[in-house]
């Protein structure tokens, strides 16, 4: 059998799509108080959030802001969840889908009591002028929420109409595509069919570890009405991120797509 191993380099191209429809440019600056018990490069993380919020309201969303905040920092990731739940999806009426720092510079407060991080963006925020389909459902069920290392990763689906999928696993550093690849190719999936994933039984998802340590992995299952390939399989070492992949996850109309997402523990064989 051959294997397919999660490991912390993802072996593909980074996806590409031609965004269609309203999209606005804006420039928004993010502002943080470097406190004592924050590096410089905590200081960006925030100050990049907090900019991104400022282009959400520039662009005219002023609605469901905390909810946005999830996407834009590591630390935000326990939230992701909620995030994800049928309701905060159909009322999200727009994204951030990409943009560019203009400038990054600490600047000293007035009272010259503590220095701020001040943060430059440009910002491309795509309008939806569609709603979600809130009868455009899937159902994953087999994910457990521990595994052990080695253990072959399995699980089941069911869409509520026909539909591509595009499978995401990430860690806090980096992504893999899981479906399609290499010996599964994307296909339609009829509606209130249960599948069996990997559907290729010649070939296992093995779960790995680069390192001692447990680590927290999160499965995102992208369905589409229409097939919307995230990439080009190779074999080249390129990364993405779930920041990149939600980019362009946000290119697609709510109501051509449904979000699953879910989360699992690999306990390292050394522990």
């Amino acid at each position: 059998m051959y294997l397919l191993k999660i490991l912390v380099y993802i072996f593909f191209l980074s996806g590409t799509l031609n965004c269609l429809g309203q999209i606005k440019k804006v420039q928004a600056t993010g502002i943080v108080v470097i406190t004592d018990e924050m590096s410089l490069k905590q200081a960006k993380i925030k100050a990049l959030e907090e900019a991104k919020i400022e282009a959400l309201k520039k662009a005219g969303l002023t609605e469901n802001l905390t909810s946005y905040q999830a996407l834009f920092t590591q630390e935000h990731h326990k939230q992701l969840q909620s995030f994800f739940s049928t309701a905060t999806q159909t009322e999200i009426q727009g994204a951030i889908i990409g943009y560019t720092i203009l400038e990054e510079k600490k600047h000293l407060r007035p009272d010259h009591h503590a220095e701020e991080y001040w943060l430059t963006i440009e910002a491309e925020v795509k309008m939806y002028h569609e709603k979600a389909d809130p009868y455009f459902k899937a159902e994953v069920s087999g994910v457990k929420a521990i595994y052990e290392e080695g253990q072959a990763f399995t699980c089941d689906f069911t869409i509520s109409q026909n539909a591509y999928l595009n499978m995401f696993c990430f860690t806090n550093e980096q992504g893999l595509l899981l479906f399609p690849n290499n010996y599964d190719s994307n296909m339609l999936f009829l509606k209130d069919t249960r599948y069996h994933f990997p559907l290729n039984p010649s070939y296992k998802t093995v779960l790995t570890l680069d390192n001692a340590q447990a680590e927290q992995n999160r499965l995102l299952f992208l369905f589409t009405k229409k097939p919307y390939p995230f990439l080009k399989l190779k074999t080249t070492n390129i990364t993405t991120t779930l920041e990149h992949v939600l980019q362009w996850i946000y290119c697609l109309s709510p109501a051509d797509r449904t979000i699953f997402y879910n989360e699992f523990w690999i306990n390292s064989k050394q522990n």
